[in-house]
């Protein structure tokens, strides 16, 4: 230990002053000493200990703190004015005493003294430590620097810390009701468990200041800048007045219910499990936010923009998000149950396993969106925009989508039973396995939609326009197509028996092997149509156009074709026993090895007609026109041709008859 060490501590103001006069204290602990009033201006007092003093109304203006330690200091009313107090310490803690029956806790309990300090405290007869108190209250530390400073439980109330710098300082416990941080900066300085009801922090520069535990309610941020996010996880801010830029803060678990935000900036905050039950934040700026898990219900969001924000898992039930932009955004598991998304932007969002039932997303933009496994029951889509989007397994069973456009949108296995897709647009959709049963498609538009296995029992296409669309395999039966106009579309193996297709348009459609057995089709267009293998038993195509069908195989066995046109078709193989052709057209027909047996052809038209092995057993023929037929070993017996044209017509030429009996000898 020095010598001045050896002398002890000072003993009073004017030793103390002495000993300053002559340099660094040493020790550098000023202790139980009285000091109210003291003139300490400019003085470097840095890393000196101080306890059990009274520096009350003492004038520190300009002093050099910087590491310096507070314990029990009363500074009431002190000057500390553009003080540099950088890395002190300010704490209730502990305050030396003489007393040894009042000391709570011996001198080595503090193990940041040496035992050199500890030696000379006991000389000068300090027992221990009590319970003590550290006050700054009404004092102005106006400008001080206070960076990295710890204040623990320290009293600030009514002091003035306007344009202090707190960065990095850390108040836990302190009383700051009615103090002044006007301009102050507060950056990366965390306020824990403090009060602050009344203190005011018009221009004060926060930034990423965290308040734990803090009592809010009169607290008004309203007017401070704030230059990086307030932190403020957990607190009870519906009556705070927060300031309107809150981006990149740490509200998580915050309670903000019915707060109005509305305008405010809240991008990229972290607002996850917070309360935001009817909260107002019509046109917050939200973009990045996390809201994980957070509750929403009731909240108005109208015109909000919360692009990219993650929502998974939030609670949105009956919240108002007309025309909000939630592009890009994450709603994973959310529940917008009743929810207004009318004219919303959801291009690209993330909607996985959402619960929208009976949600409003008129006119809403969901291009690239993904909704798989998403429960859309009676939900409204009315003109929404789909294009693109993923629904597979969604459930949309008596959701409105009519005048949706769907182009290259994916409803494999989707339920859309009882919805309404009335004058939708389904180009390029992926319908696999869906069931429509119920579902209303009038004059909707399906091009190049794939509904192989998909359920339609009972669905509506009246003046449906399906063009390049499969429908492979359907059980269309109960299916309603008046009016419809089926382009270029597969119904291979579908099941229409029984239906009535009268007048409708099938153009160059591929229905074979379909079961049409009873089927109306009279009027309807069939030209250059597939009914290969179709079954027509029965069936009913009056009038029908089937121009350069291909009806190989299939079978018409008593169906009704008077004045059908199949000029040029192709029905080589084909059944027409007992069939009803009359006044039918199948001039440059192909008709090889047709059964006819029995059938009607009165004043058919078979001009030019290639009739070779057809089976005409018992067929009438009367007023048939059969000018240049081929009629090469055709079985005519029993056949009526009264009235017939036959001229140019070729019966069974013996040359090609022997070519076709003709067998390669057997070996000997």
């Amino acid at each position: 230990m020095t010598g001045t060490a050896a002398a002890g501590f000072a003993r009073d103001r004017d030793d103390l002053l002495a000993r300053l006069d002559a340099g660094p204290l040493d020790p550098p602990m000023v202790v139980g000493l009285d000091l109210r009033g003291v003139d300490l201006s400019g003085r470097d007092l840095s890393g000196v200990l101080f306890n059990g003093v009274d520096l009350s109304d003492a004038r520190l203006a300009g002093a050099r703190l910087a590491g310096a330690v507070f314990l029990a200091v009363a500074l009431r009313g002190a000057d500390l004015s553009g003080a540099r107090l950088e890395g002190a310490v300010l704490a209730r803690s502990a305050q030396l005493t003489r007393d040894a029956a009042a000391a709570a806790l011996p001198l080595e309990a503090d193990r940041d003294l040496g035992p050199e300090v500890v030696e000379a405290l006991r000389a000068a007869g300090y027992a221990g430590y009590q319970a003590g108190a550290t006050s700054l209250a009404g004092a102005s530390l106006r400008g001080a620097d206070l960076s990295r400073a710890r204040l623990e439980g320290v009293d600030l109330t009514g002091a003035d810390l306007s344009a202090a710098t707190l960065s990095g300082a850390g108040l836990a416990e302190c009383a700051l009701d009615g103090a002044r941080l006007d301009r102050a900066t507060l950056g990366e300085t965390e306020l824990d468990r403090c009060t602050l009801a009344g203190a005011s922090f018009i221009d004060a520069e926060l930034a990423a200041v965290t308040l734990i535990g803090v009592e809010l309610a009169a607290l008004d941020l309203s007017r401070a800048r704030l230059v990086r996010g307030l932190r403020a996880p957990n607190q009870d801010l519906r009556r705070a007045a927060l300031p309107r830029d809150l981006a990149g803060g740490d509200l998580t678990g915050a309670n903000l219910a019915g707060k109005d935000l509305s305008g405010f900036d809240l991008r990229g905050c972290k607002l996850d499990a917070a309360d935001l039950d009817g909260a107002q934040l019509a046109s917050a700026e939200l973009g990045g936010a996390s809201l994980r898990g957070a509750s929403l219900r009731g909240a108005r969001l109208a015109g909000a923009v919360l692009s990219g924000a993650d929502l998974e898992g939030a609670a949105l039930e009956r919240a108002n998000l007309d025309g909000a932009r939630l592009d890009g955004a994450c709603l994973e598991r959310a529940d917008l149950t009743g929810a207004n998304l009318s004219g919303c932007d959801l291009s690209r969002a993330r909607l996985r396993d959402a619960r929208l039932r009976g949600a409003l997303l008129a006119a809403a933009t969901l291009r690239g969106t993904e909704l798989t496994g998403a429960d859309l029951t009676e939900a409204s889509l009315l003109d929404a925009t789909l294009d693109g989007a993923e629904l597979r397994r969604a459930d949309l069973s008596g959701a409105r989508l009519a005048r949706a456009a769907l182009v290259g949108v994916d409803l494999s296995h989707a339920v859309l039973a009882g919805a309404d897709l009335a004058g939708a647009r389904v180009a390029g959709g992926r319908l696999r396995g869906a069931d429509l049963s119920g579902a209303s498609l009038r004059g909707a538009a399906l091009q190049r939609a794939q509904l192989a296995g998909a359920t339609v029992a009972g669905a509506d296409l009246s003046g449906a326009s399906i063009e390049q669309t499969s429908l492979l395999g359907l059980d269309l039966r109960g299916v309603r197509l008046p009016g419809a106009r089926l382009a270029r579309s597969s119904l291979v193996e579908a099941r229409l028996a029984g239906m009535d297709l009268s007048n409708a348009e099938l153009r160059d459609c591929d229905l074979s092997r379909a079961d049409l057995r009873g089927t109306k089709l009279d009027g309807a267009d069939l030209t250059q149509a597939s009914l290969a293998g179709a079954d027509l038993g029965g069936a009913s195509l009056v009038s029908a156009r089937l121009g350069v069908a291909n009806l190989t195989g299939a079978s018409l066995r008593g169906a009704r074709l008077a004045g059908a046109d199949l000029s040029r078709a192709c029905l080589d193989g084909a059944s027409l026993a007992r069939a009803d052709l009359g006044g039918a057209r199948l001039d440059e027909a192909m008709v090889r090895k047709a059964d006819l047996s029995g059938a009607r052809l009165e004043g058919a038209s078979l001009a030019h007609a290639d009739l070779s092995h057809a089976d005409l057993s018992g067929a009438d023929l009367s007023g048939a026109d059969c000018r240049a037929a081929n009629l090469h070993r055709a079985i005519t017996a029993r056949a009526r041709w009264e009235g017939a044209k036959l001229e140019g017509a070729r019966g069974t030429d013996p040359e090609r008859a022997r070519a076709e009996d003709w067998r390669p000898p057997t070996s000997l």
